[in-house]
């Protein structure tokens, strides 16, 4: 299993890179660590591309949606401490989502700020959902 969830995830990875200028901020508008960096947290931080691609993540490893805004300084801190501690994540799955873009997300999920973390299952259901906090917060959320 955990070599067809590495196959699935860097397919989706591969895949997701295009709508990562759609769904998130281009880099030159997102400043310091806006963008999504896909290098070495390409398997474990994807951009948000559909919801049901989330659910087929879900219903593999942990996964957790994560409302960010390029001007939030403190989602900004959060995904560069998720980008180095990316391997800390072990199975679980953070799919980055644009706050401003994502309006019917918002809406699924009772959203109202950035920096919120929604952790869903399979079938995207809303298991839990915290504001702030960065990598150590979503570790023991996940339980990796």
């Amino acid at each position: 299993m955990r070599g067809f969830l590495a196959a699935l995830l860097l397919s989706v990875s591969a895949a997701a890179v295009p709508a990562q200028q759609s769904m998130m901020a281009p880099p030159a508008e997102a400043g310091q660590g806006g963008s999504m960096m896909m290098s070495g947290a390409a398997t474990r931080l994807l951009p948000f591309t559909d919801l049901s691609t989330a659910r087929l993540l879900a219903a593999r490893a942990p996964t957790v949606l994560f409302f960010q805004d390029s001007a939030c300084q403190s989602c900004q801190a959060a995904l560069r401490e998720l980008q180095a501690g990316a391997k800390r994540l072990g199975e679980a799955v953070v799919i980055v989502v644009d706050f401003d873009r994502a309006v019917e997300l918002k809406k699924r999920y009772e959203v109202d700020s950035p920096h919120t973390w929604v952790r869903i299952d399979g079938e995207g259901r809303k298991l839990a959902a915290w504001s702030g906090g960065g990598l150590e917060e979503l570790l023991r959320r996940v339980g990796s």
